[in-house]
């Protein structure tokens, strides 16, 4: 096993559950298609090829728990997002 693929899949696993966690439900649709669709295949297609499932399976168990101490630590003070207190920076 390899400690950096390991790394790799957690990071990019955590990342996706946080993404869609922070999501309105609105725009899941666009944010599967456009992000989530495609990280979990490069993901899947990377474990593919290295012949690594169990690397995958594991960095997606240390994604979990490193999503569950982000929402036990900052999620959960968060606002539920919505369309409404979304802030856009632009030209003001």
């Amino acid at each position: 096993m390899n400690l950096t693929h390991i790394i790799f899949m957690t990071v990019a696993c955590a990342i996706v559950m946080i993404v869609w966690n922070r999501t309105v439900k609105k725009r899941r649709a666009m944010v599967a298609i456009f992000f989530v669709l495609p990280t979990c295949g490069s993901a899947f297609i990377f474990a593919n090829i290295y012949q690594n499932y169990q690397e995958l399976g594991i960095g997606l168990v240390l994604a979990y728990v490193v999503y569950l101490l982000w929402q036990g630590f900052i999620g959960h003070r968060l606002p539920t997002p919505s369309d409404d207190n979304i802030k856009v920076w632009g030209q003001e």
